[in-house]
């Protein structure tokens, strides 16, 4: 965007962040850098070190002298290098150059602020106060406060959060990323993106390209999609106590021939090989669509699905005959008989918090990888770190009722239409790689309303197929290791075509 850029560096340390540049320019000699610094810190033997690196390496230097209030005046086509302290909590300093930096940017001038995540993106509240029980949540903290009014300065075009590893010292902290430019829409917007999950080579070059159009404002959404980003009004930026960006997820168009075919061929295999499984009349009705979904955090906010902790509950080997199962993973939901579990006089007196799950919620887990399970009975414990995810279903209401609504276009939460299913919901989760382990960006599939009926009873009936199958393996797994015992131990024999009669052995 500038044929001349110059560098400017509010650190002595944050020379190290334009080494990358080298690769992009001429060599070192076509650079030119800027270092604003303070009187004091002019005199420091950082800055003679700065000197001789810049001198040896023939880079062009400009003097910018910082006053005692933390202003100083930016060269045309200055583009601000800022690295925050990544060792302890953000600190109020640190918010503050990057307040007077926001203040001090012209039309003329960029900036790139990278930090850890604990700065730059996550809540800055005040700290507990003696004699509060919890975290005051509805003021900011004075690092807080100055990050507030960085972003009120509506010159923060970009505010991204990034993941572990990129920090040179604090590799296991959360980087994040700041892009200042001039402001080109009314009302102010800010691009706010969320990749903590993931940061392979396309998604940095998505990140690059959603940046630069970032600049150009909302506008270059008609020309530009969006990965992983969406914009967000700057007043409510300034005034978030929580974090400043969630995760996203892009709805993906599918080719409906191929899809089709697919669910087709996948549904005649498992019918012949599996005796039982339902059938279901599938009509394809476009040859290509959109797939919509939205991720776990936004479906709690919308309250399409509500999420429930686990209980903390303590390690118990007991077993009663009339007590509640204990789950600690939704792998544990297919041997319920066998789990240990808790009396309802136990349950009652030193858990009051535990809830039990009703038919149809989901255990879901990080542990391991993102794992899910629908309890069908419902009636269990879930064991934190385990959680509990349960789908809305709308409350019951006449057609009428549903007809004035629908012609508003305005539904109130408990009679919103359900667009999520357990077994849908379960199968998204499973399918995840092992390595998204942050459930809120989670992506889940969005159904139309007016199908739920039909897809939950047709994966309703292969989920208990699905069940009996279990089941059978589990006794099959019991037979295999039986009869590698039995016979081991010289119990029984085997013959050509399968065991024979089993005598009873005695020892002298």
């Amino acid at each position: 965007e500038f044929d001349a850029p110059i560098y400017v560096v509010r650190r002595v340390q944050d020379l190290s962040l334009l080494i990358p540049l080298q690769n992009q320019t001429d060599g070192w000699g076509s650079l030119q850098v800027a270092l604003a610094l303070t009187d004091e810190e002019w005199e420091s033997p950082d800055a003679r070190l700065a000197y001789r690196w810049l001198g040896v390496h023939q880079i062009a230097l400009h003097k910018i002298v910082v006053d005692s209030d933390g202003a100083y005046e930016l060269p045309d086509q200055a583009v601000v290098v800022l690295g925050l302290p990544t060792s302890g909590d953000a600190r109020a300093e640190d918010l503050t150059d990057v307040s007077n930096l926001c203040l001090n940017s012209s039309p003329r001038t960029r900036a790139v602020i990278l930090g850890p995540a604990h700065s730059l993106t996550d809540p800055l509240v005040e700290a507990r106060r003696p004699g509060r029980p919890t975290v005051d949540s509805t003021h900011f903290s004075p690092a807080g406060q100055s990050r507030s009014d960085a972003l009120r300065t509506d010159v923060v075009r970009a505010v991204v959060r990034l993941p572990s590893g990129l920090l040179t010292e604090q590799s296991r902290s959360r980087a994040a990323l700041w892009c200042v430019g001039p402001s080109c829409s009314t009302p102010a917007v800010t691009l706010c993106a969320d990749l903590t999950q993931t940061l392979d080579p396309v998604i940095a070059d998505n990140l690059v390209t959603d940046l630069m159009a970032a600049m150009q404002g909302p506008q270059a959404q008609t020309v530009h999609p969006f990965s992983s980003a969406r914009f967000r009004p700057v007043s409510d930026l300034s005034v978030s106590v929580d974090d400043l960006v969630t995760p996203t997820v892009r709805s993906v168009h599918l080719g409906a021939s191929a899809v089709a075919t697919n669910l087709l061929e996948s549904m005649t295999r498992a019918a012949t090989s599996v005796p039982g499984i339902p059938r279901s009349e599938i009509t394809v009705l476009d040859e290509g669509a959109t797939l919509p979904r939205t991720t776990l955090e936004d479906a709690v906010q919308q309250r399409r699905v509500a999420m429930l902790s686990g209980a903390r509950v303590e390690s118990s080997t007991g077993h009663h005959d009339d007590g509640v199962p204990i789950v600690r993973h939704p792998a544990d939901l297919r041997r319920r008989a066998e789990l240990p579990s808790l009396s309802v006089i136990t349950l009652a007196t030193a858990y009051p918090q535990a809830a039990l799950t009703e038919p149809g919620d989901i255990v879901v887990t990080i542990v391991g990888g993102p794992a899910a399970a629908v309890d069908a009975l419902g009636g269990v414990v879930v064991a934190y770190p385990a959680r509990v995810v349960r789908c809305h279903r709308p409350l019951p209401s006449t057609p009428q009722d549903d007809a004035k609504r629908k012609a508003r276009g305005v539904y109130p939460p408990e009679f919103a239409p359900q667009t999520f299913t357990p077994e849908s919901v379960a199968a998204d989760i499973n399918a995840l790689p092992s390595t998204a382990t942050r459930w809120k960006a989670w992506p889940l599939t969005v159904l139309p309303p007016e199908q739920i009926p039909n897809v939950e009873r047709v994966l309703t009936g292969l989920a208990e197929r699905r069940a009996q199958l279990d089941a059978a393996r589990a006794d099959i797994d019991t037979t295999i290791r039986s009869l590698t015992q039995a016979v081991g131990a010289q119990i029984c024999s085997v013959g050509p075509t399968g065991p024979t009669d089993t005598k009873e052995r005695t020892t002298a």
